[in-house]
């Protein structure tokens, strides 16, 4: 079974397009779970109307694990709530997991509704860039991860301390104790409301510095000025919570450092054989 999970905060006018496009999946084996950050709108009543578990969220760190702690399936998709996907994507996913032996991989990034050459070419140079990227320090958009529930276990799920770049984030730290690909003949029809509404060169700009500044220093949440207005709701409602976070982010690093890496990849291994 594959569970799908969407994080979502007010997406009524965006998540009912993805939900159709899932309800039509050639591979049925499918349990749906959006991770709702409390909407103001019918995003719960739609969510529930497409026969999907609801249950609370938070900015998307804490949402994809909100929604993985309650998942029943051998494989997590997670996926933003405003993408749509082509009927065979989850059955072509799927198969090249299961023939390549892959543990996590994100796929190719097509824009949805935009056909503008320039955004075309755009894209094909970040599937380029992400394949280069897979050998040097592995990373990719947190719109579409596919990974295993092995997997996500045994790094612990999203760190939710970080409000961007937790999908790179997620991403390296698997690929340091498993197989990770970028599986560039399947892909997903991805929003590019983000980029009309912010501007084509702020978008681009933050998108890079972010990129960057993950390669180089392994985080980019103080650095890159980034709107998460739709994902605010009851998250760090005071002081004490952000020192709460901060702490056990601070305790979670310590714990890793102390925990030999190759002890960590020997477990994993062997979940993978049983």
């Amino acid at each position: 079974m594959v569970s799908i999970i969407i994080p979502a905060y007010n997406e009524e006018n965006f998540i009912t397009h993805l939900l159709e496009t899932i309800k039509k999946q050639t591979y049925k084996e499918l349990e749906i779970i959006v991770a709702d950050n409390h909407s103001q709108d019918k995003t719960r009543e739609v969510a529930k109307k497409f026969g999907a578990k609801v249950v609370d969220g938070g900015i998307p760190s804490v949402a994809r694990n909100r929604g993985a702690a309650v998942a029943r399936g051998r494989y997590f998709l997670f996926i933003d709530a405003d993408q749509e996907i082509p009927p065979s994507f989850v059955a072509r996913l799927v198969k090249k997991v299961e023939k390549k032996d892959i543990d996590i991989c994100v796929p190719r990034l097509k824009p949805l509704h935009e056909r503008n050459l320039f955004f075309v070419i755009l894209f094909k140079l970040h599937a380029l860039y992400l394949k280069i990227m897979q050998r040097i320090k592995p990373q990719g958009s947190g719109a579409c991860i596919f990974a295993t529930r092995i997997m996500h276990n045994s790094i612990g799920g999203f760190d939710e301390s970080r409000r961007l770049s937790e999908d790179h984030d997620y991403i390296f730290r698997a690929s340091r104790i498993g197989r990770f690909s970028v599986i560039r003949d399947v892909h997903i029809n991805f929003s590019v409301r983000r980029i009309h509404d912010e501007g084509l060169f702020i978008s681009l700009y933050k998108v890079i510095k972010a990129a960057m500044l993950h390669v180089f220093t392994g985080k980019a949440d103080e650095k890159v000025e980034y709107e998460f207005g739709k994902f605010e709701h009851n998250y760090a409602k005071n002081q004490s919570r952000v020192i709460e976070v901060q702490l056990k982010n601070s305790l979670s690093m310590l714990f890793s450092r102390i925990k030999s890496k190759f002890f960590r990849k020997l477990s994993f291994q062997k979940q993978r054989k049983d």
